[in-house]
């Protein structure tokens, strides 16, 4: 064992996502999120709300947080789908 808990010279490849992969979860994402602040915007204006000075950025910060954890979420759904369907293929 190494000093990091593996053995020496072996190396776990994790699952990667491509380019194309990856813009394309960027895009869902932005539509989900576009989707979900349509329904639950005035939820988020209500607590923007709070405070009245950093009311448009709190809304901007919100949007930006979704939509890259959104993004985040789908391109960590794909890496495990393909890691569990052997698929290596990336474009």
């Amino acid at each position: 064992m190494n000093g990091h808990g593996g053995t020496h010279g072996q190396t776990e490849e994790w699952p990667t996502v491509g380019r194309v992969e990856g813009a394309a979860c960027g895009a869902v994402g932005l539509g989900l999120t576009v989707v979900v602040l349509t329904f639950g915007y005035s939820v988020v204006v209500a607590v923007a709300m709070a405070v009245p000075l950093l009311s448009t950025t709190a809304i901007v910060f919100t949007w930006a947080f979704l939509w890259l954890v959104t993004w985040f979420v789908l391109v960590v759904g794909v890496a495990y789908v393909r890691d569990r369907t052997g698929d290596a293929t990336s474009y």
